[in-house]
């Protein structure tokens, strides 16, 4: 088994990880805010491994995300919650 394949998760694995771990005792809008963060990033880019995301994807991301009527501050704040699922 090589490296990439080990680490390769779906988006929704991942906030499915991340919910698990970060999620102890936290409000149930936290589990909600996360997979509309990953809901958000499917219908925008597909259903990828993290891996696979490019910045493309991240470049339609954000355009899909104002498109919806999102301020700067709500984009940003979506995006660098993709973000903490890569680290």
């Amino acid at each position: 088994m090589s490296i990439g394949s080990e680490w390769s998760i779906t988006v929704s694995e991942a906030v499915e990880k991340y919910i698990t771990q970060r999620g102890v005792r936290k409000p149930k809008t936290f589990e909600a805010t996360a997979q509309r963060a990953c809901s958000y990033l499917v219908d925008a880019c597909g259903a990828k491994e993290l891996v696979q995301y490019n910045r493309a994807d991240a470049l339609n991301y954000r355009d899909y995300l104002i498109a919806r009527g999102l301020v700067g501050s709500s984009v940003s704040r979506v995006i660098s919650f993709i973000n903490k699922l890569r680290i």
